[in-house]
């Protein structure tokens, strides 16, 4: 079976969407969603419940679904269902669902709730191996952690458990206190120790930057030469663009911005990576990065 393609009104909550899909009632049954949850935002499920009107006999079953959501206009949610018979391969359906579903004699649906039943103990097992944190805390790693936006650090301070998130100690332009995310299981696997509050403090981040020497150079519109060490773009959301001719120790940039208006100016690593944009500094990826307009290869 294909995809699906539909428009997803803004504010739909998934039990809406898996009732409109699913509940039915004619004279001889009487289908309806008892409970539904959205995971990962890409993996959807309900626990759908059939009653027989000549028989009183009640089943409870899962459908699953595949969903996506894009910026296509009308058509902007597309989604692949199937029920638990049909040998769905997600296996991360929330316990509150499984716990509603009756037997079944599917071998296909048997072999799925085990599959569930299995990830989620495995979870279980994994979060009672975690370190447990305290907001305080400084975590210090056995090798550096480098995110995207090119930060680099040997310990981090925890400012909140429940989401798990981290801080340097820094913040950005605005006074806003720099956070970092890092799954529990990579985190687990990468703790050196654990100093409790006022016992240790962050160890001081560096920033990778690229070899000079490597990366292209540019002729703006009056002739001067600048050495491009950083590139990132806002596609598909923007269509601004940063080219960093400066990279200070702070992931504080300064060169070229592409916008409403072209010129120059500052900009912070960190900020675009909480956009979602990554710096592009690996100069075997700039080295065929076409020039700003107006600006030429040098």
């Amino acid at each position: 079976m294909g995809w699906t393609e539909t428009n997803w009104v803004k504010g739909t909550k998934i039990i809406d969407w898996f009732r409109e899909i699913c509940n039915h009632e004619n004279e001889k049954v009487k289908i309806e969603v008892l409970d539904a949850a959205l995971v990962k935002r890409k993996h959807a499920y309900a626990a759908v419940q059939q009653l027989s009107k000549e028989t009183g006999e009640i089943k409870v079953f899962a459908i699953t679904a595949l969903v996506s959501w894009s910026n296509r206009g009308y058509y902007n949610f597309c989604y692949k269902d199937m029920d638990e018979s049909m040998g769905p391969y997600m296996y991360d359906c929330p316990e509150r669902i499984l716990d509603l579903l009756t037997p079944t004699e599917y071998e296909y649906a048997i072999e799925w709730r085990k599959k569930c039943r299995e990830y989620h103990a495995v979870r279980k097992a994994a979060n009672k191996k975690l370190t447990k944190f305290n907001v305080g805390d400084t975590v210090v790693f056995k090798h550096p952690i480098r995110f995207q936006s090119g930060h680099t650090f040997n310990s981090l301070q925890v400012i909140s458990t429940k989401p798990l998130k981290f801080t340097d100690g820094g913040t950005n332009w605005m006074g806003v206190l720099n956070r970092y995310h890092i799954r529990r299981a990579t985190l687990q696997a990468n703790i050196k120790e654990v100093i409790p509050t006022g016992q240790g403090g962050i160890v001081k981040q560096t920033i990778i930057k690229p070899n000079k020497s490597k990366c292209p150079v540019y002729v703006d519109e009056f002739g001067k030469k600048h050495t491009i060490l950083g590139w990132a773009c806002g596609a598909p959301k923007s269509s601004w663009e940063w080219y960093a001719t400066e990279i200070n120790d702070d992931g504080i940039c300064f060169g070229y911005v592409m916008g409403f208006e072209n010129e120059w100016g500052s900009f912070s690593v960190q900020e675009l990576n909480e956009c979602g944009i990554n710096l592009i500094t690996d100069p075997d990826k700039l080295k065929d990065l076409a020039p700003p307009i107006g600006w030429k290869v040098a």
